[in-house]
């Protein structure tokens, strides 16, 4: 059962009419909504309606774990959705972020929205971790993550998420300071690891996470096994995965994160994880501690 919980905006209420709509370019468009935040068993979702009857836009952050990392949607029932690979702008950030692996998402009544997986970081932040190899890019990642007084500046900063390329034009969503819908979504992600069956006190005081042995082999496996029949049909999907690990670096159970209908994706996808070796999770003392792993694996046609 998921719960619904709303987030005071009040305080967010000055920044937003003070702000002119003028100092963005494209359209610039106000909150119709307060934030919604979605207790779901193996998410957390904010939620927030922008834009007055013609212009309206959903948006949607989800997380499947505490972090950096967020899916993001955008859906628009009075605005077209292009065919070009969309642009983010936080804040006053100089330059815009294409983020990978963007896809267009169909809904009943011919509705059309775009998904993408983000994070609230800069763009000169993202570009570094991206010019890093894998291993020095987790670790790089895993210390934002921990630093909670740089996160808790930059979340402030952000008012404003410039979305461009989507609808044609930029769309600038009046957000208001993002710290407090974002520590109310680690709340959030910190009671999911409770059910799950984690000390969060544990979790998010690792000195080192669970980690793949050869992340690179293990990545190429997972993109090979396409199902065929799925392949045949130009049938997609987009899956989250959460893989147990034990304190050996073992693979003890396999749970996807988001419904999936079609059985072979889902068969294929655990097939190929299951037998993966992990360097373990160690707590705050260097002491190996079962704990988890998250991953977003995409058959379908991106930009």
């Amino acid at each position: 059962m998921s719960l619904i919980r709303m987030i005071p905006v009040a305080a967010m209420s000055v920044v937003l009419v003070s702000q002119p709509a003028a100092a963005q370019d494209g359209r610039v468009l106000a909150p119709s909504s307060h934030w919604e935040l979605n207790y779901d068993d193996d998410s957390c979702v904010l939620r927030r309606g922008f834009g007055s009857e013609g212009e309206g836009v959903f948006f949607e952050l989800r997380q499947f774990a505490p972090g950096l990392s967020y899916q993001m949607l955008l859906v628009s029932p009075d605005l077209a959705v292009g065919d070009e690979s969309p642009t983010i702008r936080y804040g006053s950030d100089g330059d815009s972020w294409k983020p990978r692996d963007a896809v267009i998402v169909e809904y009943d009544g011919g509705l059309e929205g775009v998904l993408l997986g983000d994070s609230m970081l800069s763009t000169a932040t993202k570009a570094e971790l991206r010019d890093l190899d894998e291993d020095e890019r987790t670790l790089r990642y895993q210390a934002l993550a921990m630093d909670m007084a740089a996160l808790s500046d930059r979340e402030s900063s952000v008012e404003t998420i410039t979305v461009g390329e989507v609808f044609g034009e930029d769309v600038t969503l009046r957000t208001g300071s993002m710290k407090p819908p974002m520590d109310a979504m680690r709340e959030c992600t910190g009671e999911m690891e409770r059910r799950w069956g984690f000390d969060p006190a544990v979790q998010q005081t690792l000195s080192r996470h669970a980690t793949p042995r050869n992340g690179h082999r293990l990545a190429r496996r997972v993109q090979q096994v396409y199902p065929r029949a799925m392949r045949n049909t130009n049938q997609s999907a987009r899956l989250r995965i959460r893989l147990d690990i034990d304190e050996q670096g073992s693979v003890t159970g396999c749970h996807f994160q988001l419904p999936v209908e079609q059985e072979a994706f889902r068969e294929d996808a655990c097939n190929s994880l299951m037998p993966a070796q992990f360097e373990p999770a160690l707590d705050a003392d260097g002491n190996p501690v079962a704990s988890y792993w998250t991953t977003a694996i995409s058959y379908l046609m991106s930009w």
